[in-house]
């Protein structure tokens, strides 16, 4: 059978994806900049408005953290690129002849990248992002004064979790890949990975992000070979329309429920279209794809193959075929909702957030089992877009 062409061309993809993660990575520091800067507006006119200070001091501190990022650029570019770059060679299908190499080889090869990145991270200017080597003792002066029990941890979980792709071979949710799911989603969630993280601060949980996504999808897709389950392909066009459909749907279910019991409130903002879409590449590539992939590509799809029957080629569709289906999309949506409400410390506001969280993950379900991962990643940055603009 012939390969097709983008596993064929993979050199050629790989290379694409390096830029496009260069690329991509530049736009994220230019998005925290720019929000920090936003930020530092909206205080400053508060500040003139009311005569207030401290804020003027904290307008000062933001634009000197956008200035300071701003600055870090190309060595961002360097440290986060590659890593941004593998994952969209792995999510492009491109790897697939990868799985050849044995989950340990895999293992190796993600486990280095990721250690690349954090030694970037942890390295001084002019090189890296890390701290000023006058604070290392004088004989180390020579070595990066990074923490090398953080890098043994960052090591060992890359290690250990693409590793496990051996055991995540077989469908439904075992005990190994609900361990893996544990491992990267938990500390990720509860900012627990903000304590390894050696660069700038404002970008304390990008880089976590593309970190975990990254495993999750080398461990899952590649070393697994579960690239079909985890929706990795592209909607095609009778999927936009059931996509548009799904977002309408949204708008009539979540909008009217949220603005009821009062924890939607209108309360549009002006900003340029620059800004919004910035914004909303930042929100897709840190918030919308790590949870869609947890909760839809992985959980959602997972527990669907314990629950539902196949098909008749033995394959799992991407729709909604029975009660089974129906149980999954249910639990992973209130998995969604509970993950939720660790956003609110009123426990009225924890019980609205989980109940609308769970409405919504439903929705997104939907968007992903009838047009792939990248669907229910745009669903989830519109709607996440929308509520920052207007709400």
């Amino acid at each position: 059978m012939k390969e097709p062409w983008i596993v064929r061309r993979a050199g050629l993809v790989a290379l694409v994806c390096l830029l496009l993660g260069g690329g991509l990575a530049w736009l994220g520091t230019e998005t925290e900049a720019s929000q920090a800067e936003e930020k530092a507006a909206k205080k400053e006119r508060k500040a003139e408005a009311k005569d207030q200070p401290w804020l003027r001091e904290q307008a000062t501190q933001l634009r000197a953290e956008a200035s300071a990022i701003r600055e870090l650029s190309p060595r961002i570019v360097l440290g986060l690129g590659p890593l941004i770059g593998a994952l969209l060679f792995c999510m492009s299908g491109a790897a697939r002849p990868f799985r050849r190499l044995g989950p340990a080889r895999i293992a190796a090869l993600g486990a280095g990248l990721c250690a690349f990145s954090w030694l970037m991270v942890a390295t001084p200017p002019p090189l890296g992002l890390g701290i000023d080597p006058a604070r290392a003792p004088p004989w180390l002066r020579w070595l990066p004064p990074l923490d090398i029990y953080v890098l043994a941890i960052v090591v060992t979980i890359s290690v250990a979790s693409v590793r496990a792709g051996q055991s995540l071979k077989r469908p439904g949710l075992s005990g190994a890949a609900l361990a893996v799911w544990l491992l990267l989603w938990i500390p990720f969630d509860l900012r627990w990975l903000k304590e390894l993280w050696e660069g700038p601060a404002r970008l304390s949980y990008t880089g976590p992000a593309l970190w975990i996504v990254f495993l999750a999808v080398l461990s899952e897709g590649v070393a697994a070979g579960r690239t079909r389950a985890l929706g990795l392909r592209l909607p095609l066009a009778r999927d936009l329309a059931k996509l548009a459909g799904l977002t309408l749907l949204f708008a009539l279910v979540i909008l009217p429920a949220g603005l009821g019991i009062g924890f939607l409130e209108w309360n549009p903002r002006a900003s340029g279209a620059v800004s919004v879409l910035l914004n909303a590449l930042g929100i897709a590539l840190t918030v919308a794809l790590p949870e869609e992939l947890f909760f839809r590509g992985i959980l959602d799809a997972r527990l669907r193959e314990s629950l539902a029957k196949p098909g008749p080629s033995g394959e799992f569709a991407l729709g909604v075929r029975g009660r089974g289906d129906w149980l999954a999309l249910v639990a992973s949506s209130l998995a969604f909702g509970i993950m939720h409400m660790n956003n609110r410390s009123d426990p009225a506001e924890q019980l609205q957030y989980f109940l609308l969280a769970s409405v919504a993950g439903a929705i997104y379900a939907l968007a992903f089992r009838r047009g792939g991962l990248l669907a229910a990643i745009a669903l989830h940055t519109l709607v996440d877009v929308v509520w920052q603009a207007v709400f």
